[in-house]
C-alpha cells in the first residue's frame, strides 16, 4: 500500500529547513541574503565548495546540527522522489507474452 502525500511533505520539511538556515546564517554571519541561502544549499546537500566558511562558534556548532538534520532530510527527499520514479516507471512499460 502506497502512501500518499508524503514526497509534498518532505519537500515542505526541506524547504523549511533551507529557509531557517538562510534566516540564521544571514543574521550571525551578516551574510548577504543569497550568500546564506547559497551556504544554506551547498551544506545540506554536502557539497561545500569552501568559499563561504562560519566563523563563529555558535555558527560552527549550529552548522554540524544542521548539516547531520538537513542531510537526513535531503536524502529522504531524494529516495522518495526515485522510489515514485521507478514505481511509476514500471507501470509505463510494454509487456510482451512469450
Amino acid at each position: 500500500m502506497r502512501k500518499r502525500g508524503t514526497i509534498p511533505l518532505t519537500l515542505i520539511l526541506f524547504v523549511t529547513f533551507l529557509i531557517l538556515g538562510t534566516i540564521f546564517y544571514h543574521y550571525t554571519e551578516s551574510w548577504e541574503w543569497i550568500d546564506s541561502f547559497y551556504f544554506s544549499g551547498m551544506t545540506i546537500t554536502t557539497v561545500g565548495y569552501g568559499d563561504l566558511v562560519p566563523s563563529t562558534t555558535l555558527s560552527k556548532i549550529f552548522t554540524v546540527l544542521y548539516v547531520i538534520a538537513g542531510l537526513g532530510i535531503f536524502l529522504d527527499l531524494i529516495s522518495k522522489l526515485f522510489k515514485r520514479k521507478i514505481m511509476h516507471g514500471n507501470k509505463n512499460k510494454i509487456k510482451f507474452k512469450k
